[in-house]
């Protein structure tokens, strides 16, 4: 699995030899089971990894404490990062979670930045995939901007249809800014 996700960056951007077995030395395996966390609201994101198998969601927490905003979903071959913690060290504000058991592959944040400074390669692919993240958020919070429920709706069926089988009503309700029951009148459930 480990090579899995080096060819997966190589084909992001090549990587020569070196940097494919310093990788290879690096990266570590962390299993988490559905509802184990990768990372807690306030503790500082240190790691960055690449999911092989499983669904992590990203989330926040009400004003209430009540309820949770989801945030994200991260799948096979996404990147497991809480932004603004990891690049800047600081506490995060969200919490990362599985929701199916989840195989990974991370490196710390050290490690990534001496990757950073040994191969310009590295370099390049961490950019390329951070401008591919910004990216799809951007793209993600203008499909759900200022539309209706039924358009956020149709957007998430166009452009992420696995989630409707993959996360619960409640997390998608969340993540799309909409009540549980609204969602299911455009699912057709009760």
């Amino acid at each position: 699995m480990k090579n899995e996700v080096i060819s997966y960056l190589t084909q992001i951007n090549p990587l020569p030899e070196a940097a494919c077995l310093w990788l290879r030395q690096h990266l570590r395996q962390e299993i988490l089971h559905r509802h184990d966390h990768f990372l807690r609201a306030g503790e500082v994101s240190n790691r960055i990894a690449f999911i092989t198998k499983g669904m992590l969601r990203s989330y926040e927490h009400t004003t209430d404490d009540l309820h949770d905003t989801t945030v994200w979903f991260m799948k096979e071959f996404d990147v497991v990062i809480s932004v603004w913690s990891f690049f800047f060290q600081q506490p995060a504000e969200e919490s990362i979670v599985a929701l199916e058991d989840t195989t990974l592959y991370y490196i710390t944040y050290a490690e990534l930045q001496e990757a950073y400074r040994r191969f310009n390669e590295i370099n390049t692919l961490g950019r390329m995939i951070t401008e591919r993240y910004y990216a799809q958020s951007e793209h993600h919070f203008k499909g759900i901007r200022n539309r209706t429920a039924a358009e956020r709706f149709a957007f998430l069926q166009k452009h992420q249809p696995e989630l409707l089988k993959r996360a619960t009503r409640q997390h998608l309700a969340s993540y799309l800014d909409m009540s549980k029951t609204n969602l299911c009148r455009f699912t057709g459930e009760r």
